[in-house]
């Protein structure tokens, strides 16, 4: 009736990142503003140590349970970077001057976390659950920032103070639930509420100064689930949530990583809070092989963290520091019909939308800025199999993006996407087996850029069983056949717009030997 449960994990992770960034601001007349250079390296080590204990009672009633958690855990981290950037300024588009950047920049933080949870669920009828639990959490945190200039021997031993910062944090929280839950034979239900409170203790060494932050944090929930028959269900659910301020949206350290996206804490900064209604409906019909699912969701924010950005036009930087708003609402649509999928021998078929749109609110140079954006992608999928010898799968899809301002109604920023992904597997004679696959993502141009990116990715690989009882493979497979793997973001939003391209591992050969065994004791080889 009793158990103890012991779980510790130990982990230690290194990293080397290293890269080029280039950068170019336009203004509103397509005249460069400026143009950045940034080369950057980063070694990271991290030590991580989790320890849990689990401590399960069970009773003679049915269903009745307690059961307690502990838990212990220990972070390090060590970080050691390098920044090189080069600025270059323009006036009207012309060369005006430029700033150096030189710098070193260190990190070493440590964190300890306390815990316990204990939680206890007692049936009140054959149909009626209550569960109730509590919480407690301690975390004491180091952090150790550092930016270093080469003196005059060329090493990094200058500190530079407005980017340097010695903190020590101290979290405490205490959290309590209680939850209903109803379980009929059509109809599921709960509902319940949460409340917790949350201290945070952040102690600025090198001014010697101490931040008290104190949050109280609701968290109502309550859901309906109606089933009239088997695999059919609908349901509907609201589900409160607040979001918390971070620790580094909280303190007033300033980043120079990027110079001309400079970032700022706000001590001032509120607990936000977000609710959440979802309504759906899914219902999938075995012998006819169909189903259907469609899901919609509305979140309503209120105190939602957002950004105040300041942007000098002559020079093209910007600051920006978070702050409180209210405003912001999002929504996310998606519905998808599908028959005959996985059945042999059959050509299955299907189409899903998703859509999802909203309201953004922040602020560019003391102005309101008010972001309106709707995005949407409706996609048909073929597919057919036979006896595993032959499979096809062929999925075109068709998107389409928005996104207003209010600071510049005028610009169009709105475009198409459009492509499609499919695959083939032919199993051949003599224990072979081919494979390939594409992926064609293909968008429309906007005016903000004079060139477009569009991705085709194309793959394969030949296989062949080997060894007693096809123990062993052999594949030779070929990725990114026409070494088109190109990384690609496109973001628009009040303050800027902007198509990121980066580096992936694009097109490369490989020929692999894979070997799988299993044996069961004292029972027949799986």
């Amino acid at each position: 009736m009793a158990s103890i449960k012991i779980v510790t994990a130990f982990t230690r992770k290194i990293g080397f990142t290293t890269g080029t960034n280039m950068s170019e601001f336009l203004d509103v007349n397509i005249d460069t503003v400026n143009r950045s250079f940034r080369d950057y390296s980063n070694n990271t080590i991290r030590n991580q140590t989790d320890n849990q204990l689990v401590y399960k009672q069970l009773f003679k009633k049915k269903n009745r349970l307690w059961q307690t958690t502990f838990r212990y855990g220990l972070t390090e981290d060590e970080n050691n970077g390098l920044n090189n950037t080069i600025i270059r300024y323009f006036n009207n588009g012309s060369y005006n001057y430029s700033d150096t950047i030189d710098q070193q920049k260190l990190f070493d933080g440590r964190s300890t976390t306390l815990g316990v949870k204990t939680l206890f669920s007692e049936p009140l009828s054959a149909t009626w659950t209550l569960i109730v639990d509590y919480a407690y959490n301690k975390n004491h945190s180091t952090s150790l920032r550092k930016t270093l200039e080469k003196d005059f021997n060329g090493k990094y031993e200058v500190e530079i103070p407005e980017f340097s910062n010695n903190f020590v944090l101290d979290a405490f929280s205490h959290s309590g639930n209680a939850l209903f839950r109803y379980a009929g034979k059509k109809i599921k239900l709960g509902f319940g509420s949460g409340l917790s409170a949350v201290r945070l203790d952040l102690d600025n060494l090198d001014v010697s100064t101490t931040s008290v932050f104190n949050f109280i944090n609701y968290t109502p929930q309550a859901q309906f689930n109606f089933s009239p028959k088997p695999q059919t269900s609908y349901s509907i659910s609201y589900r409160g949530t607040t979001r918390q301020p971070t620790i580094n949206q909280l303190q007033p350290l300033r980043d120079n990583t990027d110079p001309l996206n400079e970032y700022i804490g706000n001590p001032d900064l509120k607990v936000g809070f977000n609710h959440r209604i979802s309504l759906s409906f899914n219902q999938y019909k075995v012998l006819k092989q169909t189903g259907i699912w469609v899901n919609l969701s509305y979140d309503i924010q209120q105190k939602t963290i957002t950004q105040y950005n300041t942007i000098d036009l002559t020079t093209g930087k910007r600051t920006y520091y978070p702050v409180n708003v209210d405003g912001n609402n999002n929504w996310y649509f998606y519905a998808q019909y599908n028959k005959g999928m996985g059945v042999n021998k059959k050509l299955g078929h299907g189409i899903y939308i998703d859509a999802n749109g909203g309201k953004y609110v922040n602020f560019v140079n003391d102005a309101k800025a008010l972001t309106n954006f709707f995005s949407t992608t409706l996609t048909s999928f073929f597919s057919y199999s036979n006896d595993q010898k032959f499979s096809l799968n062929f999925g075109p899809f068709i998107g389409y993006n928005a996104s207003n301002s209010s600071l510049k109604s005028s610009i169009n920023n709105n475009y198409f996407t459009y492509g499609v992904r499919a695959g083939t597997n032919i199993t051949l004679p003599w224990k072979m087996e081919f494979f390939t696959d594409v992926n064609a993502d293909l968008r429309q141009r906007i005016n903000a850029f004079a060139t477009n990116t569009n991705l085709v990715v194309w793959n394969a690989w030949l296989s062949k069983k080997i060894l007693k009882k096809d123990a062993g493979k052999l594949i030779l497979s070929a990725n990114d056949i026409l070494d088109d793997n190109k990384g690609f973001t496109r973001t628009i939003n009040s303050t800027f717009i902007s198509d990121n391209r980066f580096q992936r591992i694009s097109r490369y050969f490989l020929l692999k030997f894979e070997w799988s065994f299993n044996k069961m004791p004292g029972g027949e080889k799986k």
